[in-house]
């Protein structure tokens, strides 16, 4: 009853109900004694109502009537003095013997001080979690690094997302799931910078994990990396939204089909190939934006919704990665025999469409 009170925000009422409880126990008479627990509720009511003071009152009482409060009470105190701005009462808390921090207190700590542009301090907080042995999980660097990227320190993000990635922090266990958002700063960082791998790795841990995924993010990857030249990543990358129910925007796929382009220009450059690559690549880009355009609008890879332009995106892929022409198909089809009988046939061992351009 009195978790519900606090929940619907009548905190007199709990006040009353709490304050009856610890009468009873005083008096000896049988019935529900204030606990950890009871203590706990009513100091996350008054923090919820920024009434500071009234929560560490009732934390001092605890202690005087023999509670032990438990890592969720300090938390739950740090969390609420830190969104008040009571930063002296943290400072208190702090200071007794019988609080020992853990994650969830350095992250409280480090949000604080970087909501009130005290990046610095919470770098400081950040680089203490080392000194006290206190795990840092992914939050503990998603908050600092957001902090330094808004304060224009790339430099030292881009030092905490290389410790990151080194320590596999992501891949851990137990760690809350940071947003994907959180990292758009530093991935346009390192776009921006020739550093489009990185951000892709980094990327793919948080996909591995399940963060919530952002548009954002996406499409400041495909532009890295096609502004790389990389074009097969930025092309996995388009797919990867669509199965996602992401919709790229006319940039995403306008640049993957010129980083497209640009790598069979390259490879008939070289004579890699040692064919001429079909001029409908090299010249029609119109026409591939409104094939690429058809794989939008189906928003599907599936096996009876290939449209044209994925055969299109599939010929670029593997004429850059195929050396090998002696199988018949010179640019090197679409390799999944799923299409079978959708409009789709083999040819010396290569799946292809009847109209295939590049047979």
């Amino acid at each position: 009853m009195l978790a519900a009170l606090c929940r619907a925000g009548d905190l007199a009422t709990a006040r009353r109900l709490f304050d009856g409880m610890r009468v009873g126990e005083q008096g000896g008479e049988a019935g529900a004694f204030p606990n950890v627990v009871t203590y706990t509720t009513m100091i996350r009511a008054c923090c919820a109502r920024r009434l500071a003071d009234e929560a560490l009152s009732l934390f001092k009482m605890m202690l005087v009537e023999g509670v032990r409060p438990n890592r969720i009470t300090y938390n739950t105190m740090m969390q609420g003095f830190c969104q008040a701005g009571r930063m002296e009462l943290v400072k208190e808390v702090f200071g007794m013997d019988s609080f020992k921090p853990d994650t969830c207190t350095f992250n409280t700590l480090m949000a604080a001080h970087c909501r009130e542009g005290r990046i610095q301090d919470a770098k400081k907080v950040f680089d203490q979690t080392m000194e006290l042995r206190v795990r840092r999980d992914s939050a503990s660097y998603s908050i600092v690094t957001r902090a330094l990227c808004e304060n224009g320190e790339f430099g030292r993000a881009e030092e905490l997302v290389d410790s990151l990635l080194e320590k596999e922090v992501l891949k851990k266990r137990g760690g809350c799931v940071p947003l994907i958002a959180y990292y758009n700063p530093v991935f346009k960082y390192l776009c921006e910078n020739g550093k489009a791998k990185k951000a892709r790795l980094l990327f793919g841990q948080l996909l591995d994990i399940r963060s919530k995924v952002d548009f954002l993010a996406f499409k400041t990857l495909i532009l890295g990396h096609c502004k790389e030249e990389d074009f097969e990543q930025g092309y996995e990358l388009v797919l990867s939204m669509l199965k996602r129910d992401l919709m790229p925007d006319s940039e995403c796929y306008i640049a993957v089909i010129n980083a497209a382009e640009f790598s069979l220009f390259s490879l008939r450059k070289r004579h890699e190939l040692g064919v001429a690559v079909h001029s409908q690549v090299l010249d029609g880009t119109s026409e591939a934006f409104q094939l690429f355009y058809e794989l939008i609008e189906n928003k599907s890879t599936s096996a009876g919704a290939v449209p044209r332009s994925l055969v299109f995106l599939h010929h670029a892929v593997w004429s850059v990665k195929r050396k090998d022409v002696g199988t018949g198909c010179q640019a090197g089809c679409l390799s999944s025999a799923d299409q079978q009988g959708n409009g789709w046939s083999m040819n010396n061992g290569c799946l292809m469409m009847e109209d295939c351009i590049w047979h």
